[in-house]
Formats: structure tokens, sequence, C-alpha cells
């Protein structure tokens, strides 16, 4: 009786351990997807202090055209007027995650203004995440 008690306690904490690790996956690829759209959000309200707290000090964002863009590059752009966000729609959204690093893909639909120059972009991305203490942080594009 003591043996099949053994393999019982045994099998049920690893069955726990097991669904444990499912919850924290879903959990983490839940809050991924939330700062996502909270980017998104952010960034057609022109919201420089919700995108402080999210876009990490070392963030990078490498634009289609090869242009590389540092944080406080993109910060600037914004407050200058330069870069006015007027709408942005993420969709198709995947999250994979290694650790402490998320990777998502998705289609960012985006209309703005550059420069004077009002603009409507579709754009196929991947974000890469890295969670810094209990934090995610946004550090590239």
């Amino acid at each position: 009786m003591t043996r099949i008690a053994a393999v019982f306690l045994a099998a049920t904490a690893i069955l726990f351990s097991l669904t444990a690790a499912a919850f924290a996956t879903s959990s983490d690829e839940q809050t991924i997807l939330d700062l996502e759209r909270q980017v998104s959000a952010a960034s057609a309200a022109n919201d420089i202090a919700a995108l402080e707290r999210i876009v990490a000090d070392d963030y990078i964002g490498i634009e289609a055209i090869g242009k590389i863009e540092t944080r406080a590059q993109w910060f600037d752009g914004v407050k200058s007027g330069a870069l006015i966000t007027v709408a942005e729609e993420p969709s198709q959204l995947k999250v994979r995650l290694y650790g402490d690093v998320a990777i998502v893909t998705g289609h960012l639909s985006v209309r703005d203004v550059r420069n004077g120059k009002p603009g409507h972009h579709e754009i196929v991305f991947t974000d890469i995440w890295v969670k810094r203490g209990e934090r995610w942080q946004y550090v590239q594009y």
C-alpha cells in the first residue's frame, strides 16, 4: 500500500507541475498580447508616458526600409510631431516563449503622418520582449 501511495503522490506532483507550467505559459502569452495592444493604443494616442513604462531603455527598432531607431529617436519623433500615429491595429498575433524571451509575429495596419505626409502601411512584423524581474519589456521591433 505504501508503494502505491508513493506512486500516486509522485504522479500527482508531476501532473500538478505540468499544469502549473501550462498556466504560467498561457499567463505570460496573455500578458504579451495585452502589452502588444497597449503599445498600439499608446502609439495611436501619442501617449509617451505609457510607452515609457513598456518600452525598454535599450529598445532598437528596425524599420522595413532598413532604418535603425533607438527608443529616444522614436520618442523624439512623436514629441516633435514628426511622427503622428493616427491608428494602429494589430492582428494575427502569435507569441512564442523561450524562457524570459518572447517573440511575437503578426500583422499591423498603421495610419500615420510622417513629416506632414499621411500614410497607410500594412506591416508584417516580429517583436521581441524580455522579462526583467517580474516585468516584460519591449526591446526590439
